[in-house]
């Protein structure tokens, strides 16, 4: 080859190598290392702060004095050490013009930065790397605050909040916490709020537990904004509203929901007795508080705090929905009040008292966590839909082996031809093989799946809310694409490692990660429709996501009539709500009375015993009768409709527990690791421990109308929703009404070693007794009513799995015989005339002198002593102890 050849061939093959590394470069270039052009500046989180595991607020402002941009803004965060997903908007910014854009994203991780990066078309024109001030917490609770003046409330930040314990005894309190029963709450963080960086979105303002408002012009909320804070609420949040002189500032643009008080008139006012005598306090109260005079009856209030029968409340507590709304009748910023000696432990005992909502939740924790991760478990197990031809394919397989076994050796061998077998053999697996491909072919699913598990809670104002944990399976191995509304609010839990960062690679310790060098797991593009990535998606592996939606509905005469009499509920189910309530049953406290199937448009009469399921023990033994059980014997073969059973089972169980624990059912000194601690005071005991609420729940397979694409199609989609409804029971003034069994439950005052609850049917169902002694118990009778008849049953009882365990021995002649153990007991109630405990049979009832027993408090003292504590034999056999049921109380009186 010359010289000149040489040359040109060398030529060609660098211009070649440019070619390729041009084409082969990323298709987003970088920007310039200098844009004077070009400004952009970034505002995050709520003025530089944000709490983890929340939606932020981010705003970037741009100016633009060079070329026009159309493009895409990009926002990328960390989403844990190794991974980070991103967020965009499409951009279209002209030659001098400057935009304003706004989104909302979930911070994942504790890490302040934030990539912030603007593409003209595919060329990358501005990069910044901003951080955010101060990350919160996980376990903090953050308080909005909404005043002119925020400088004269910061008293607020760093609150110590005290236990849930309202009003409980303080010698009690400080047992429980000498003992470790009552956790840290921790402390209040303050963030100052205005109209311009008060949240839109619900999402964003989930990141709060409490909202002050005082002193502030609500006007200047606009109306999506106003929207955010009544759903906030709703969704079991306490928001808090100083009035005094300026309560009119307040008032004047609230939803008529969020202001239940109404107010008439001020006046200066004295500190009530209640809290002059409160111990942790000192003399010196502030003076010369401005409060304001209510025009409502006081009876309209739920709770009264620090009040005075002539002064009225100076703390007034309502629920919406599952939220609080807690009005001060003063300005906390006024400057007596503000600068008092006591005001944080005035305020650290508020919190206590206004600590749970309507459900039982604190306002120190998120809503049911182990709740919503059954959920999102029960949707990651995909229903049966479509199963292969199994008898088909057996049938197929047996025909091919025989006839490519004895039958083709006997012909091949009677003709001499033994050498086709090499041929007729793979010829015979083809056609096997075609026959079983065209027979499963209708089972195969050519798209991607979406499995759906909601819980509908229907509210007695003519809404509802929808809680959804969907599961996405692709059908395929590689990129994952959805496609939706805006309006549709959807948390992918792709993005969401937070629990695996903060417990297995503690991110806080090492806030700066890179992300630059962190794999890109998903991206959201904020247009119409949203359009969601999620990249190395594994084929039929779930993605999970989440969604909360209200509706309009009609409920406000779902329950009517409802009446308990001669220990029989009657009533009438109206449903007028598009769903149809399939297996349909109410519950009122401890009783649970199947009614079927309530279709759309229907109503339903009802008159039921309220002790007709009592040979089943607790809501696990009446799903089991009602809903099939999910317990299999040995060898026991499951029916057909199992997987389905097991997801009803799963859905109601989820629901039914929730509920239960909301109601504080559980013990309020519960040391049980299976409990969740509930310290609450004799008011809450009465108002929510008690149960007077009627609930209805059942179960439905609606579509509910959401709206997703995936990989541009419509996926195969599964629906298992469970619908609750609730009613606080209501008895005119006046009226002679008979409180059944299951309404008044008793609570221990204190577990010990002699004594502690058993949860083994999932709910607190008896008393485990461990060792001679005294259980001593309290039950709260309700002060609106005028007892004249009181029945206390004692009793004993065994745990529902034993009874199911000695059904399974009776068929089961290999399984080890179960012996019952039973201790001995004396019962006692406390006679308060003779202030001494008196000697009762199994069964007591009192009449003419009820007042005997039930103090002006309401509480009724029982005991019972422990004499002897069966011992367990060495014999061959599995014993088990009874436990001692929950007393039963029962009473008739008249409604004050």
């Amino acid at each position: 080859m010359t010289k000149a050849k040489k040359k040109r061939m060398l030529a060609f093959s660098l211009t070649l190598l440019i070619c390729l590394t041009a084409f082969i470069s990323p298709v987003m270039t970088r920007a310039e290392e200098d844009n004077e052009a070009l400004q952009m500046s970034v505002k995050m989180g709520f003025n530089g702060f944000a709490k983890i595991n929340s939606n932020m607020p981010v705003e970037v402002n741009i100016k633009n004095d060079g070329e026009p941009i159309k493009g895409e803004l990009q926002l990328e965060v960390l989403i844990n050490e190794f991974r980070k997903t991103m967020y965009s908007q499409i951009v279209e910014i002209p030659k001098g013009a400057e935009k304003t854009i706004k989104m909302d994203i979930p911070l994942r991780m504790a890490s302040k930065d934030i990539q912030v990066k603007l593409f003209n078309g595919k060329k990358l024109v501005k990069e910044e790397t901003q951080s955010l001030i101060k990350i919160i917490d996980y376990g903090s609770t953050v308080m909005g605050v909404l005043s002119e003046d925020v400088n004269a409330l910061n008293y607020f930040n760093g609150i110590q909040l005290g236990a849930m314990t309202e009003d409980m005894p303080q010698e009690k309190l400080k047992l429980m916490m000498a003992a470790g029963e009552i956790p840290n709450q921790g402390k209040i963080e303050m963030l100052a709020l205005d109209s311009n960086v008060f949240p839109e979105d619900y999402e964003v303002l989930k990141a709060f537990k409490v909202l002050l408002i005082s002193n502030y012009d609500t006007t200047l909320l606009n109306e999506k904004q106003l929207q955010a804070l009544s759903k906030w609420v709703k969704e079991g949040n306490v928001l808090i509203l100083g009035t005094g002189e300026n309560w009119q500032k307040v008032y004047k643009a609230l939803p008529d929901e969020l202001k239940p008080l109404a107010i008439k008139d001020t006046q200066p006012v004295n500190f009530p007795q209640d809290i002059l005598e409160d111990e942790s306090l000192s003399d010196n109260v502030p003076k010369d508080i401005i409060s304001v005079v209510s025009k409502t009856d006081e009876s309209t209030v739920k709770s009264a705090i620090f009040s005075d029968e002539s002064e009225g409340a100076l703390v007034s507590k309502y629920y919406l929905n599952n939220g609080v709304i807690c009005i001060l009748s003063f300005d906390p910023a006024q400057y007596s009040f503000s600068k008092w000696v006591d005001v944080e432990t005035f305020l650290s005992s508020l919190f206590g008292k206004i600590g749970l909502n309507q459900a039982g939740k604190s306002i120190y924790n998120d809503n049911n966590s182990n709740y919503q991760y059954n959920l999102n478990h029960l949707a990651s197990q995909i229903p049966e839909g479509k199963q292969p031809p199994y008898l088909m394919i057996f049938i197929t397989l047996g025909i091919y082996l025989l006839v490519v076994g004895p039958i083709l050796y006997i012909v091949l061998k009677l003709i001499d031809k033994r050498d086709m077998s090499w041929v007729i053999i793979p010829a015979l697996a083809l056609l096997c093989t075609l026959v079983i491909y065209v027979a499963g072919f209708k089972t195969r699913y050519t798209t991607a799946v979406l499995n759906n598990v909601s819980v509908i809670s229907l509210h007695e104002n003519d809404q509802a809310s929808i809680n959804t944990s969907m599961a996405a399976f692709n059908n395929k191995k590689g990129k994952m694409v959805f496609e939706y509304s805006p309006e549709l609010e959807i948390n992918f839990q792709a993005d969401n490692y937070y629990y695996e960062d903060r417990y297995y690679q503690n991110p806080a310790s090492n806030p700066a990660n890179n992300i630059e060098g962190a794999k890109l797991e998903s991206k959201m593009t904020m247009t119409d429709p949203v359009i969601y990535e999620l990249y190395d998606v594994f084929m039929w592996s779930p993605r999970g996501l989440n969604t909360n939606t209200q509706i309009d509905i009609k409920t406000k005469e779902f329950f009517k009539d409802i009446q308990i009499k001669n220990n029989h509920i009657s009533g009438i189910i109206s449903n007028k709500t598009p769903y149809d309530l399939k297996q349909a049953f109410i519950s009122i406290g401890t009783n649970y009375i199947y009614l079927g199937d309530v279709l759309a448009g229907e109503e339903l009469e009802f008159d039921k015993p309220l002790d007709e399921n009592s040979e089943v023990s607790g809501w696990q033994g009446f799903l089991d009768k009602y809903y099939g059980s999910v317990r299999m014997a040995s060898g026991q073969k499951p029916p057909k409709d199992y997987q389905e059973i097991v997801r009803k089972r799963n859905i109601m169980d989820s629901v039914i527990n929730s509920s239960r624990n909301g109601n504080a059912i559980r013990s309020i000194y519960s040391s049980s690791p299976y409990a969740s601690v509930q310290t609450v005071s004799v008011e809450s005991q009465i108002a929510t421990a008690n149960n007077f609420n009627i609930a209805l729940y059942a179960i439905n397979y609606q579509s509910l109308g959401y709206d997703i694409k995936i990989n541009g199609q419509q996926p195969e989609s599964f629906n298992t929703n469970a619908i609750q409804m609730s009613k606080e029971l209501s008895f005119p003034k006046g009226s002679t009404v008979q409180i059944p069994a299951g309404l008044v439950l008793p609570q221990m005052n204190m577990q010990s070693q002699i004594a502690s609850y058993d949860y083994s049917d999932g709910t607190q169902s008896g008393i485990r007794v461990e060792q001679k002694g005294d259980i001593d118990l309290t039950a709260y009778i309700p002060k609106q009513f005028r007892v004249n008849k009181l029945e206390v049953e004692f009793g004993t009882m065994l745990p529902y799995y034993a009874k199911l365990m000695m059904m399974e021995q009776n068929t089961n002649k290999n399984a080890f015989p179960i012996e019952v153990l039973s201790n001995e007991y004396e019962y006692y109630i406390f006679n308060l005339n003779k202030a001494e405990w008196e000697k009762v049979e199994q069964v007591f009832e009192a009449s003419s002198n009820t007042n005997e027993y039930i103090n002006s408090n309401g509480e009724l003292q029982l005991r019972v002593k422990v004499l002897k504590v069966a011992e367990y034999g060495n014999e061959r056999k599995q014993y088990e102890r009874e436990i001692l049921s929950i007393p039963e109380i029962r009473f008739e009186g008249v409604v004050k």
